[in-house]
């Protein structure tokens, strides 16, 4: 186990990957400003209280929240929800241990190149980017949507391949 992530609540779990997962409902990250900005005013800037950083993933700060929700028990789900800004939901790496910053973003294998715009009508979501000539496209929810769900819903969808969520947990830095 990582020092800062034992303890932790953990909430809903899935497969992202081949990777398992699982929502950590008290922690939240949020967009670092320019290099050197205290995490207060990025706070600040995201319109939350913050709390104690427990690490930096790219330009993103992942705190631990000082009031966070809290599952009645460890099998109860926690909602995931899509957000496109700040505070995002963090996500467990329960093999590594290693925390995510969920995207907002679903990422499709599709088994036809045309079929993007008709999976984003039938899930009521937006389409992104598409890239044809690989069979992938890639979605955004509707803020407040619960991407789990959603998630299940898009695995579920006859025209889709495979589906996961888009994080960002390894980031590679320049030597």
């Amino acid at each position: 186990s990582r020092p800062g992530v034992e303890g932790l609540v953990r909430g809903a779990q899935w497969n992202n990957r081949g990777q398992a997962y699982a929502v950590v409902p008290e922690v939240r990250a949020v967009l670092g400003g320019r290099l050197g900005e205290e995490p207060a005013a990025a706070f600040a800037r995201a319109g939350v209280t913050g709390g104690p950083v427990l690490e930096q993933k790219g330009g993103f700060l992942l705190y631990k929240q000082a009031a966070a929700p809290r599952p009645s028990n460890a099998s109860a789900p926690a909602a995931l929800l899509a957000t496109q800004a700040d505070p995002r939901p963090v996500v467990l790496n329960l093999r590594t241990q290693k925390l995510a910053v969920v995207a907002g973003a679903i990422r499709a294998e599709l088994n036809d190149a045309t079929a993007g715009p008709a999976v984003a009508a039938d899930l009521g979501i937006a389409l992104g980017r598409e890239f044809p000539n690989r069979r992938v496209a890639f979605y955004t929810a509707p803020a407040g949507a619960d991407l789990l769900a959603l998630l299940a819903r898009m695995r579920a969808h006859p025209r889709v391949a495979a589906a996961d969520l888009e994080l960002i947990e390894y980031v590679r830095t320049p030597r």
